[in-house]
């Protein structure tokens, strides 16, 4: 089973190779392969995210099954179409399929709603078919809404899937993870 837990400074580098498999994996057809080709952890961003991490600036939450980190979730920062944003959501392609993305989505919801959160958000790239299927339809977003992001120079459309009724998005995500999820996860 996946424990979900907060992320430590000592996860850093296993986040970022998740987070760089994952956008190889996702955007090969999207992004051009200089920009996949590109990704690196640089010391700053080692760095940033462990000053993120230790003095949680937002929420990073890890997935662990069998020991290893095989995905990870970055929440917190409010924008002016929710309460509660999920900024990242990475899991391994390797381990994608196995409800890993909707157990990390659950645990952060769940503790979104105890902080008092009543809407959320997540945006993908427009042409990242897999997320706009799970956020869509999967999690049942109240709404889509367009926008762009900015890559290298290169605007990219994006997608933003809202929820407003987030204790009916946290009991979607427990019928689809047979999971319960606490409001409390010790940091």
């Amino acid at each position: 089973m996946v424990e979900v837990r907060w992320a430590t400074v000592e996860d850093v580098a296993d986040i970022e190779s998740v987070r760089i498999a994952a956008w190889r994996a996702a955007y090969q057809e999207i992004l051009p392969a200089t920009v996949l080709a590109g990704l690196t952890t640089t010391p700053e961003r080692v760095a940033l995210l462990s000053e993120r991490i230790t003095e949680r600036k937002a929420r990073f939450l890890v997935a662990i099954l069998d020991g290893v980190n095989v995905g990870h979730l970055v929440s917190g920062v409010p924008q002016e179409f929710s309460d509660h944003q999920i900024g990242a959501l990475y899991v391994s392609p390797f381990h994608q399929g196995r409800r890993i993305g909707p157990t990390l989505v659950g645990q952060d919801i769940a503790l979104a709603i105890q902080e008092g959160a009543s809407s959320a958000s997540i945006w993908s790239l427009e042409k990242n078919d897999r997320a706009a299927r799970l956020y869509g339809e999967t999690f049942g977003a109240d709404e889509v809404l367009s926008g762009t992001y900015d890559i290298e120079g290169t605007t990219y459309p994006t997608l933003g899937f809202i929820y407003r009724d987030l204790p009916g998005l946290l009991q979607r995500l427990e019928t689809l993870t047979q999971r319960t999820y606490s409001p409390h996860l010790e940091p």
